[in-house]
């Protein structure tokens, strides 16, 4: 063994030339590679490769005999040991060379060195040691977290012990194997987004690692800038901690504004007899009220995140994460959601006596995810759903077991609404059932935006009904600074005459992103003022850089991108293309319609005018739009005080006919058309 300097031709930015290592080079002879070697001419390849085995583990194990000779030899200089430097991941070939020249190992009988950087005796093993001023440090062991090879039958990856600061706390997680933070975050804690299901693509899983070693990835390259890599930025879902660490959280949604509003359906004056519970399932959050049977007056209102983001914002993300073997995570993830709001509601179990039913709205995925069901039909063609007939079971079939600890009778019915097909879903038929579809004489249209755009368009005899992947981006989703409905997301843009705007926040709080309304309005002002064309594309000003929002609590710019507007081009197109196939395939026209009902958060929250002025909704639309807020709660809540709910469900379903829009030989046509920022 013996001390060597790092000269600049081997230097890398974790270790500047100048450092001052350590190297050990360790062989067992020659002898043993002749006595292989004439196992396998002989065609004894059992013993062949036994004494190679042997030979291995033999020259590992020396290593209990060197570590304590190099420890006290570092002690002697006054040094401790870092860490160990791999070859070749962290210094290249040639660092044997400098180890070799350094131990004079060419002097030793056999020994040598070839042009490749490669050893003789082959049973030599060369370690590399980056040394510290902290004498008390002596990180000598191989850390299989930092080597690639994975092959390697000696391979042992120890546990990581990952400290995380955020959301007001500190807590721990533990990256077992070869996990990334983020899966230790999902299985230990919730409420960590994950917009584009741990893929990498969106940007929004951050963190800064305050101390220990988390290499960035060419992800974190292409969303961090060199400073922010410096700092620690790295995503959760591409960061493979090589030992214990401590981060920062930096993403947290758990603010996020849920919508519970909407058309008052309760009976006035009618005897409270007892309570229900109607709950609207969302992919992003979960709405639940308290309500008088058979009045339907709310009482109480609780709300949720849906912690399934954890796994993707879309229910392609979930359907995808339950067929990879996370079904159970997902049900355990909605089940705790469930029972919190519910133990809300009940406060903590101060009602639960009076509680007759719970009635229960979401989508196909939700439902399915909720009770266990396989996703693998779900997620390809035909698309064919385990289950959405309505569902009927107890409290704890449904919800699990954790619902009694708050006075939830273990038999309590719990009703899950029917739904329609795989993507046109159970909060649909309550969407529909709320708007009283089934009564409807006229072609009415209903609209409910968000991750997915459904729609249905029809009355009393004939519906037709279909559902759009718009993906994340009216929720903040696959946007360079976007949010969910969240304190501080720029929800509202005005563009003022010399080219600077003003913005309006959720809360009323300083600016930390935008969400799907500001999308929207900025977008309609960019076009208005001339800064964006009808293709899209920005003025040569910002075409490069975006167009400047706001500014950050730390004066970081909020912009909104060329690569921002494609996303919003593409979630409208979609939505766009889906009205004008339904309003052909039903042989309707605009005139003809009696009323549109806009459901959803989002729904109730946007412009309709700038909706219309980028092209989202038909200006014909405008002055027939009637918003009726969270329609799939309104139609649990009816669900659970109307005794002709159920028969109007099913005759609402029987009416339906699903669409799929990529089946339609006008969808393309449609979809490209609807790229175009213009009213039509």
């Amino acid at each position: 063994m013996a001390f060597a300097v790092i000269p600049e031709s081997m230097a890398a930015p974790e270790i500047p030339a100048g450092s001052e290592v350590a190297c050990v080079i360790t062989n067992i002879g020659d002898g043993i590679s002749a006595y292989t070697s004439r196992f396998f001419a002989e065609g004894d390849f059992v013993r062949g490769m036994l004494a190679n085995a042997f030979a291995d583990t033999y020259l590992f194990e020396m290593e209990k005999s060197w570590s304590p000779q190099l420890i006290a030899a570092c002690r002697e200089r006054g040094v401790g040991i870092a860490r160990r430097l791999e070859v070749p991941d962290e210094l290249p070939m040639e660092a044997q060379r400098l180890a070799f020249e350094a131990i004079g190992a060419g002097e030793l009988p056999g020994m040598r060195l070839s042009d490749a950087y490669m050893f003789y005796p082959v049973k030599t093993v060369c370690q590399i040691f980056l040394l510290t001023d902290q004498k008390d440090v002596f990180e000598v062991a191989h850390n299989c977290r930092r080597c690639r090879n994975a092959a390697c039958n000696m391979r042992e990856v120890l546990p990581a012990t990952v400290e995380v600061h955020g959301q007001g706390e500190i807590f721990f997680v533990t990256c077992c194997g070869e996990e990334r933070i983020l899966d230790a975050l999902r299985r230990e804690r919730q409420g960590f987004t994950a917009v584009c299901g741990g893929q990498g693509r969106c940007g929004k899983c951050r963190v800064r690692v305050r101390s220990g070693d988390v290499p960035p990835t060419k992800e974190d390259r292409a969303f961090f800038s060199s400073g922010e890599l410096e700092a620690g930025f790295r995503l959760a879902c591409r960061a493979y901690p090589r030992g214990d660490c401590v981060i920062e959280l930096l993403s947290s949604e758990e603010a996020f504004e849920v919508l519970t509003e909407s058309a008052d359906t309760a009976v006035k004056d009618a005897a409270a007899s007892g309570l229900g519970i109607a709950v609207d399932i969302g992919t992003t959050t979960i709405a639940a009220q308290l309500v008088e049977l058979p009045g339907g007056q709310v009482q109480r209102t609780a709300v949720s995140l849906n912690h399934q983001r954890d796994f993707g914002a879309d229910v392609i993300s979930r359907i995808q994460a339950s067929n990879e073997g996370k079904g159970p995570a997902l049900q355990q993830r909605i089940r705790d959601d469930l029972c919190r709001v519910i133990g809300e509601l009940l406060e903590d179990g101060a009602d639960a006596g009076r509680l007759r039913q719970i009635c229960i709205a979401g989508n196909t995925t939700m439902g399915h995810l909720l009770l266990g069901y396989s996703c693998e039909t779900m997620g390809r063609l035909p698309f064919r759903p385990y289950n959405i007939k309505e569902v009927r079971g107890s409290a704890r079939e449904i919800l699990g077991g954790r619902i009694l600890e708050h006075g939830v009778r273990p038999d309590l019915e719990v009703c899950l609404l029917p739904g329609i097909s795989a993507f046109v879903g159970a909060d649909i038929t309550a969407g529909l059932l709320h708007c009283g579809f089934d009564r409807q004489e006229k072609p009415c249209f209903f609209l409910d935006l968000g991750t997915n755009g459904e729609m249905a368009l029809g009355g009393c005899e004939r519906i037709y009904v279909t559902s759009t992947a718009a993906g994340p981006a009216f929720e903040g989703g696959n946007i360079r600074w976007g949010r969910g409905s969240v304190p501080g997301a720029i929800s509202q843009v005005e563009i003022l005459p010399d080219e600077t705007c003003r913005v309006q926040t959720i809360g009323g709080q300083t600016p930390a992103g935008i969400c799907g309304t500001g999308l929207i309005a900025a977008s309609a002002e960019l076009l208005r003022c001339g800064l964006m064309d009808e293709t899209g594309r920005l003025t040569e000003r910002y075409l490069a850089s975006g167009y400047p929002l706001a500014e950050t609590a730390d004066g970081e710019q909020i912009v909104l991108t060329q690569r921002d507007i494609r996303e919003l081009q593409t979630a409208k197109a979609a939505i766009r293309a889906g009205i004008e196939i339904l309003m052909k395939k039903y042989g309707a026209d605009y005139g003809e319609l009696d009323q549109v009902f806009l459901a959803g958060g989002f729904g109730w929250q946007i412009s309709q005018e700038q909706a219309a002025a980028i092209g989202l909704l038909p200006a014909q639309f405008l002055g027939r739009i009637r918003t009726v807020g969270n329609s799939a709660l309104a139609g649990a809540r009816l669900y659970l005080t109307s005794p002709q709910a159920r028969t109007r469900a099913e005759r609402l379903r029987a009416a339906s006919t699903e669409l799929l829009l990529g089946a339609e030989p006008d969808f393309q046509e449609y979809y490209v058309s609807g790229m175009y920022f213009e009213e039509e």
